[in-house]
């Protein structure tokens, strides 16, 4: 049985009726003592009144304290009621209008609620729950849009923004700004998004723009993949190019591929129709990596890292070479050193190719008994070993005494990695997986997620936010996406990059300052100001231009038989050869050290012998012009009798008769030094005879 006690304020100047109801429950083992009761009526003003009132209540079950201000403008109930221990409930309030509660209603029993909603306000109004099981009605709409969502976290704890799927979208033309701190995308676990079936035992892979170029030991080829569509590469070309190949590189317009039989350099510089450019024959080469004009493999017959001179792809050169170990197999180049790991020495390497013909050891450290492959990002190397089943971070800011920074357990038989900014890849022959590790705390490298990816992946290169595996079970190339941010348009004051892919143009401002190589395909290199180079430059032979651009000469390489000769085309479309060994019009040279001038246009030819026009400008003058040194000596030859042959007959009848006038000018001046010399052994008879007498006379 329930009576209810109304009490009823009623202001007159009729703004407001106020019913304050307390229902007790008259039970016999309820027994209720007011301790105190205060009313206060406070008018303000002749419209505005408000009514506080405050009780404290006591009964056999517990008690609560409540305070109440009602004001008549807002129609609001402000303050708080507040039950302690008091079972069961004894205390109802009912409201026939509704209730706003401006403060807060707390309980340390439980609050049942047949309903309860929020007014909808600007945002639409929620309900949310705190980690400790507060109800508050937010000014947002519960998580649906980013302001809602942000206020779902504890405070100073920080806010997580949860989509149950798809993206959280940001809308609004002021877009996101962060006042301070960072803003860090973090990986989850990567998406396998597209895949093409390549070949039986695909061994290698590397990515250079919208292209992957895969080599493949059972079709024995190289294979170009265009994958600018991730979730549909393609087959655009391939070349067979030997037997068992095992490793491939890709520089400019060309890749570098490795097989049994040594070196071989393939034009890529049409996708479709790869074509064989050069090659280079040594025995069992392992790994392949080219910085600049160099190429720098490991010999696994010799056991020891060869460096090639390939800024002529049809006809690598070997430049130096250094033993490093019995069983190297993998290298990579940064900067002036290269780093080897070596199953032998169990160690990583560190070799100083600042001079590529006398390669030299800097420094080693002992790393576990089978490394497999290394990465060189920054100060760090990163080497995944097959015995110790780990990562390691190898500290190399100091190449003479590398030292370990940190590892990571990452599961059996890891074959290859890559770094790309914060992160390492690795993937597993034996876990099957491709795995994404936080390596921003070298000290401490950590999991950030994973994708079994198929059994026995063998190689894989990271481009962008995609990695790329070749995977041998399946015999296909997987895309991978391992996540990143895309965005239409991006200003950075400052970027800190792992690995760096520009699909257009690079535009700099400033300075561009490369420590490595750097390699610049068909475009070519094109300078406003200066070029300074202080080691030196190769040109390779290639197609001779043929037109000649206003306000520019153009030098290039190229190849005459057995030699190749620098020219250079100028404004007029003259065309001279810069290196002294054009004897084509001539037909033979004057001497062994004899030198010409070449020059053409559309006109004719000129060629002169050099050594020979100095030789008769010496018997003419009886002066010494030419100094020559052959085989260590001096050529001490006197001029005086110095014989001159005569050019050989060549072209037409014009040509004859010029060599006909030049040799009558030639028999001339013979016959005049003849002359000469006669009357200088008279002059000379002449003063001895001189001498004679005037020391008869005294």
């Amino acid at each position: 049985m329930a009576i209810i006690v109304g009490v009823v304020l009623t202001i007159s100047e009729g703004w407001f009726n106020y019913r304050w109801f307390r229902e007790k429950h008259l039970l016999s083992s309820y027994t209720w003592s007011y301790l105190a009761q205060v009313v206060r009526l406070r008018f303000l003003w002749s419209r505005r009144v408000t009514v506080e009132i405050i009780m404290n209540h006591t009964c056999a079950h517990g008690s609560f304290y409540s305070f109440f201000s009602l004001n008549n403008r807002s129609g609001r109930l402000l303050g708080a009621l507040l039950f302690l221990n008091v079972t069961p409930p004894l205390v109802e309030v009912t409201l026939g209008a509704g209730l706003n509660v401006d403060g807060d209603i707390v309980t340390a029993g439980s609050l049942t609620l047949s309903s309860l909603s929020c007014a909808p306000n600007s945002n639409g109004g929620a309900l949310t729950t705190d980690a400790s099981g507060m109800v508050t009605c937010s000014n947002d709409d519960g998580g649906s849009t980013l302001d809602g969502a942000y206020d779902q976290g504890g405070a100073g704890a920080g806010r997580t923004i949860t989509a149950d799927s798809g993206a959280v979208l940001i809308e609004g033309i002021g877009g996101l700004e962060l006042d301070s701190g960072d803003l860090l995308q973090i990986p989850g676990n990567p998406v396998l998004v597209g895949s093409l079936g390549i070949g039986a035992e695909p061994n290698s892979v590397v990515v250079s723009g919208r292209y992957a170029y895969v080599v493949d030991s059972a079709s024995d080829d190289l294979k170009v993949i265009d994958v600018s569509d991730p979730s549909a590469p393609s087959l655009v070309g391939s070349l067979g190019i030997g037997t068992f190949p095992v490793s491939v590189y890709v520089s400019g317009r060309y890749a570098y591929v490795t097989d049994p039989g040594g070196l071989r350099v393939i034009d890529v510089s049409d996708p479709s129709a790869p074509s064989l450019a050069g090659s280079l024959i040594f025995s069992q080469p392992v790994s392949v990596v080219v910085s600049g004009r160099y190429a720098y493999m490991i010999d696994g017959l010799n056991s020891d890292l060869k460096v090639f001179d390939v800024s002529d792809p049809s006809a690598p050169s070997p430049a130096g070479s250094l033993a490093i170990g019995a069983n190297p197999n993998s290298v990579v180049v940064s900067g002036r050193y290269a780093y080897v790991v070596d199953q032998s020495s169990i160690d990583l390497k560190v070799i100083d190719v600042s001079d590529p013909s006398a390669p030299s050891l800097a420094g080693s450290l002992a790393i576990g008994a089978f490394p497999t492959s290394v990465v060189v990002s920054g100060r760090y190397a990163y080497v995944v070993d097959n015995e110790s089943v780990d990562l390691k971070v190898i500290d190399v800011s100091d190449p003479s005494a590398p030292s370990l920074a940190g590892s990571l357990g990452i599961g059996t038989f890891p074959a290859s990695v890559d770094v790309s900014g914060r992160y390492a890849y690795v993937i597993g022959f034996g876990a099957s997986d491709l795995k994404v590790i936080d390596v921003s705390d070298p000290s401490a490298p950590s999991l950030a997620g994973s994708l079994v990816v198929g059994f026995e992946p063998f190689s894989m290169v990271v481009s962008g936010r995609y990695a790329y595996v070749v995977e041998q079970q399946s015999d296909e190339l997987k895309v991978i996406d391992v996540s990143g941010a895309e965005v239409t348009s991006l200003i950075a004051h400052s970027l800190e990059a792992g690995n760096l892919q520009v699909r257009n143009d690079i535009i700099a401002q400033g300075q561009l300052q490369v420590t490595g190589g750097v390699n610049v395909g068909a475009g070519g290199v094109f300078s406003d100001g200066n070029v300074g180079i202080s080691g030196t430059i190769a040109i390779a032979d290639d197609i001779a231009p043929t037109s000649s651009p206003t306000n520019l000469v153009q030098l290039y390489a190229q190849s005459l038989g057995a030699t190749s000769e620098l020219k250079v085309r100028d404004e007029a479309g003259n065309i001279t050869t810069l290196s002294p060994h054009n004897f084509s019009l001539i037909g033979k040279r004057s001497e062994p050290m004899a030198w010409s001038f070449f020059s053409e246009n559309d006109h004719g030819k000129i060629n002169v012998d050099m050594l020979r026009a100095m030789r008769l400008l010496e018997s003419l003058s009886g002066e010494r012009l030419v100094h020559t040194e052959i085989n260590g000596s001096a050529d001490n030859t006197t001029t005086g009798n110095v014989s001159v042959g005569l050019p050989e007959q060549v072209g037409n009848g014009s040509q004859s008769n010029k060599v006909t006038s030049y040799q009558k000018l030639i028999e001339a001046v013979t016959e005049l030094k003849g002359e000469n010399d006669s009357l200088k052994a008279q002059n000379e008879a002449m003063v001895s005879r001189l001498a004679a007498l005037e020391k008869m006379l005294n």
